[in-house]
């Protein structure tokens, strides 16, 4: 049964929902969770493999939201950790890629998820064995659907190298290859359609670092861009409404205390300046922590991990904090005290799943975000960045129909938005336009966009 628990923040005038879901049925910490449609229709999460205190994992399941239930999916084709795992076709499908089997050896396999039939199946075997790594859904470059799979550790160094699956072909490709090698880094897309890889671990460099890529999925090519103020690696990263990449907390290496220590330092990213400036800090130490929007304008970070190392005793960060543009981070009564380890989060319709945790943790919740009484008048799902250059976001990660119309009347687009929540608009011409949405349970919602170049 569903435990919900309801806390008031008064200074901001506002309210935040935490829902205790029930257990997993297998703990775990070092998997994935991904938001899949089940038997087309359903909308869930797919949790597959991990560690749970002892070994890695074979074994998969998913979470219906709608019962709070968690079922069974058999074992996957192979035993993975610390891999990762990505969501296509409005989450009939997932990718998943890469990881270490527990014993010696980092994948090269990967195994694609049927979430009409709940079924798995082995995929077109990857040019590098990779763990840390990250994947990352491109849509609709020059008419084809890619998934990118960059860096990661391939058991002896950490990799520069790139590779996309075709989606149409079912094929690897190059997607060219890194400035510098990495693992445990934050991926983000930009505005323009280009995507921001920042920081990440590669142990021949000095650990952490502070150096920046771009991704452009047009000319499959990689650029340095600026380097953030701070190094760091196993944080999180999230695109704002204006557009700007915030990157938050992380880790970094106390040569005096000879360990790992979270960070609390945060910066913004410009992709219009190509520079990063100082961003508030968070209210307490986070790394090995992930980040998104909510859909009422606020950004979740679940707690994270303050200090490992060999020989040191591991403490997390229990609080949850949120970001909002204008009050910056604040958090709530601590409801989850022991913290969590390399956890899994995905966005379900009634709220962002965090799951999993240190030593095969089964636990879980759903939180809902903050809305204040001017934020309870809004249509959702809110648009962004608004006023809009090219790239237009939707906060859901749920399929929906879409129509655009010009102020007089002449519909511009009218058809399905994924689970990407993104459409391209650099064809159209600037002014002003409004955008109805329909999502999968039938709620509507009406908001005006301006494009402006």
């Amino acid at each position: 049964m569903k435990l919900i628990l309801p806390f008031l923040l008064f200074s901001l005038q506002s309210f935040a929902q935490l829902t205790i879901i029930e257990d997993m049925i297998e703990g775990r910490n070092a998997h994935t969770a991904s938001t899949v449609m089940m038997n087309g229709n359903t909308p869930g999460a797919l949790i597959c493999g991990g560690y749970d205190g002892s070994q890695a994992l074979q074994s998969a399941e998913w979470y219906n939201a709608a019962t709070d239930n968690w079922n069974s999916l058999g074992d996957m084709e192979s035993t993975r950790m610390d891999h990762a795992a990505t969501a296509y076709n409005d989450g009939d499908y997932v990718l998943i890629t890469g990881g270490f089997n527990g014993f010696s050896e980092n994948l090269n396999s990967t195994e694609i998820f049927n979430a009409t039939d709940g079924t798995f199946e082995m995929g077109p075997a990857m040019s590098y064995g990779r763990s840390f790594h990250s994947s990352t859904l491109l849509e609709d470059v020059n008419g084809t659907d890619y998934i990118l799979v960059c860096g990661g550790f391939d058991g002896f160094e950490e990799l520069a190298a790139c590779e996309r699956l075709n989606l149409s072909t079912m094929q690897w490709e190059s997607a060219g290859t890194m400035n510098l090698g990495r693992s445990s880094f934050s991926i983000a897309r930009l505005d323009d359609g280009k995507y921001l890889l920042a920081g990440g671990f590669n142990a021949n460099a000095g650990f952490q670092l502070s150096a920046c890529e771009i991704y452009d999925p047009i000319a499959n090519s990689w650029t340095l861009a600026a380097f953030m103020e701070h190094s760091r690696d196993n944080h999180a990263s999230v695109e704002l409404y204006d557009g700007k990449i915030l990157v938050a907390g992380g880790r970094r290496y106390n040569g005096d205390l000879n360990l790992f220590e979270g960070m609390i330092e945060c910066e913004y990213y410009d992709a219009i300046a190509d520079e990063w400036t100082e961003a508030p800090d968070l209210l307490a130490p986070q790394s090995y922590c992930q980040m998104l929007y909510s859909l009422d304008s606020y950004y979740l970070l679940a707690g994270g991990v303050d200090h490992t190392g060999q020989d040191v005793e591991t403490t997390t960060t229990p609080s949850i904090e949120y970001f909002h543009p204008f009050t910056f981070w604040f958090t709530v009564e601590l409801l989850y005290p022991e913290g969590r380890y390399k956890y899994a989060m995905t966005r379900l319709p009634d709220g962002i799943l965090v799951c999993g945790g240190e030593d095969g943790d089964p636990s879980g919740e759903l939180y809902t975000g903050y809305l204040d009484q001017e934020e309870k008048e809004v249509e959702l799902p809110l648009i962004f960045p608004n006023p809009c250059k090219d790239i237009l976001r939707f906060a859901t990660d749920q399929p929906m129909s879409c129509t655009l119309q010009e102020m007089g009347g002449k519909t511009v687009f009218s058809g399905r938005v994924g689970i990407s929540g993104s459409l391209d608009l650099s064809q159209l011409a600037e002014g002003v336009y409004t955008v109805q949405t329909t999502d999968f349970q039938g709620k509507q919602s009406l908001q005006k966009l301006v494009l402006s170049r």
